[in-house]
């Protein structure tokens, strides 16, 4: 996978995370280049240099990147039954 899109709160933001073959992390906002830490009304970004993290509190979300691997956590309580595969159909997003 090369990129990650988030948009949140029906298009108010939008997160893109581009994985370049040198494994560089480049992360935009709202089609701005920003560097982590970042933080805004909807989430926050940071990047320790080993993982790249977003957090999304209202809805307790993470999605991590490290190197050549994407974890995404949501909360069983919210998205149980509401999600499908990777490509990513979510009723509640």
């Amino acid at each position: 996978m090369e990129t990650v899109r988030r948009l949140y709160q029906q298009g108010r933001s939008m997160m893109s995370l581009d994985v370049a073959s040198n494994m560089s992390v480049n992360i935009y906002v709202n089609h701005k280049r920003i560097i982590p830490a970042f933080e805004n009304s909807d989430f926050r970004i940071t990047n320790n240099g080993i993982e790249t993290l977003l957090v999304i509190p209202a809805i307790n979300a993470r999605v991590s990147f490290r190197g050549l691997m994407f974890s995404i956590y949501m909360p069983y309580s919210l998205f149980h039954g509401n999600t499908e595969g990777q490509c990513g159909k979510s009723k509640r997003w």
